[in-house]
């Protein structure tokens, strides 16, 4: 997942980018950027453009991401998606499906559909509320780790991987990682699931909230 808006300062051409608002989920809210089968301790398994032609793989860049196949889920995944996954405006959907969902063993509507319900969990949870309530502030590393475990267990902190960027010449949020087990279901509960990382990420003791820049 990712704060939008510390991406969005490296990336201010991007389509999603240009049009931010303060009133939009990814404001103040993780984004989704995508759930990736992992190759880590599964070599005999290929985790990546699975049954992808080389055609599209040579597609597979974001200048070109809306010229791969459309993945193919439903209105309701879709509206989903448009609120969860801003990138879904550079076409970052076809990305994700082309490059990891084809290696998920789910059909497009499955994979998209658990992903986009996955970060409606982190934003309802004590974290994703820590995170909405402090945005455009800098925060403790150790207050965030409390708020997520405050909704996914004690222990969470090894749960959970915070990487930072460099904005303005301070640290800043820009990514949350975590750990999932292999099988995955629908009515899939994110506290249950969650495993260590082994990597607590890049973020220093403390860093900011990056808020959506001024127009």
């Amino acid at each position: 997942m990712s704060w939008e808006p510390a991406f969005c300062e490296g990336k201010p051409g991007a389509t999603e980018c240009a049009n931010q608002r303060p009133d939009r989920f990814d404001a103040a809210n993780l984004a989704l950027h995508g759930l990736w089968p992992d190759v880590v301790g599964d070599t005999a398994h290929c985790y990546g453009n699975c049954g992808v032609s080389a055609a599209d793989q040579a597609l597979d860049r974001a200048p070109t991401w809306c010229q791969l196949p459309e993945p193919a889920y439903s209105a309701s995944t879709r509206v989903a998606l448009t609120t969860v996954m801003p990138g879904i405006a550079s076409c970052l959907d076809h990305h994700e499906w082309s490059k990891h969902g084809t290696c998920s063993g789910m059909t497009d509507d499955a994979y998209f559909a658990l992903a986009a319900g996955l970060v409606q969990q982190v934003a309802a949870s004590p974290f994703g509320r820590f995170l909405k309530a402090n945005a455009g502030q800098t925060v403790d590393a150790s207050a965030a780790v409390d708020a997520f475990e405050a909704g996914f267990g004690a222990g969470g902190g090894a749960k959970l991987s915070l990487n930072c960027t460099n904005v303005r010449g301070a640290p800043a949020l820009l990514e949350v990682r975590l750990h999932l087990p292999k099988t995955l279901t629908p009515d899939a509960v994110l506290a249950t699931l969650l495993l260590p990382t082994g990597d607590k990420g890049s973020c220093p003791p403390r860093f900011l909230l990056d808020p959506i820049p001024s127009r």
